[in-house]
């Protein structure tokens, strides 16, 4: 296996299932890489920019809401030992 010294993965923590964070997790402990886990708050479309007047105020609570669920998907991994950062792009 190609050794790897760190791993980009982005998801999306609206999902249930997370396999290619538990897919690069593997990689990650057998390989010795770092990890990095990411997720997006995607803009807002131009009509509702113009409509919601809080609407960056509500995208900074999606933020923070993504934060935390990447967190908690890097605690058990940070449990094993492995090296796992998080950030919301």
């Amino acid at each position: 296996m190609k050794h790897f010294t760190n791993i980009l993965v982005a998801t999306d923590t609206r999902w249930d299932v997370h396999s290619i964070v538990d897919e690069a997790a593997q990689i990650a402990q057998r390989t010795g890489a770092k990890l990095k886990l990411v997720d997006v708050v995607p803009e807002f479309p131009w009509i509702a920019q113009l409509l919601a007047t809080h609407h960056g105020t509500m995208r900074k609570l999606i933020g923070r809401e993504k934060q935390e669920k990447l967190d908690a998907l890097a605690s058990p991994i940070r449990d094993k030992g492995i090296d796992v950062k998080t950030k919301v792009l």
